[in-house]
């Protein structure tokens, strides 16, 4: 989904072996599965297998703050950021922390605006000189 997600995330000791599917009967379904070890368990015995879930809404510092926590790699790409993930990775945290600053996603849309015109602005100044 776009802007919810639920994940199963295995914890750092176990081993796993992650698997995908896609299937077209009707409706277009993906599926995606985590094998473990599998594990024998005897009469009258018991066994634990710990995963964790990440049930909530992409919002970069929930999906932050539960990867650190849980010291989980990667796990900010839950976000789809594109394939420029290095402009639009560094342009989201530029203007978030704009709004957070103004309180107002105008006027940090405008003093983002200010800051990557002022970053290019050698670029810029010399293919004016060279017209």
């Amino acid at each position: 989904d776009k802007y919810w997600a639920v994940t199963l995330v295995p914890t750092e000791k176990q081993p796993f072996q992650p698997r995908y599917a896609y299937f077209e009967d009707g409706r277009p379904r993906y599926q995606a599965d985590f094998l473990t070890d599998p594990i024998t368990v005897d009469a009258g015995q018991s066994a634990t297998v710990e995963t964790e879930i990440f049930a909530g809404a992409k919002e970069v510092a929930k999906v932050n703050a539960y990867a650190e926590d849980r010291h989980i790699r990667l796990f900010d790409r839950l976000i789809d950021w594109g394939w420029f993930i290095w402009i639009t990775k560094p342009m989201f945290y530029l203007i978030d922390t704009m709004y957070k600053f103004f309180g107002n996603f105008g006027l940090a849309i405008l003093a983002t605006t200010v800051v990557v015109k002022a970053v290019f602005y050698p670029l810029a100044n010399k293919s004016y000189a060279s017209m």
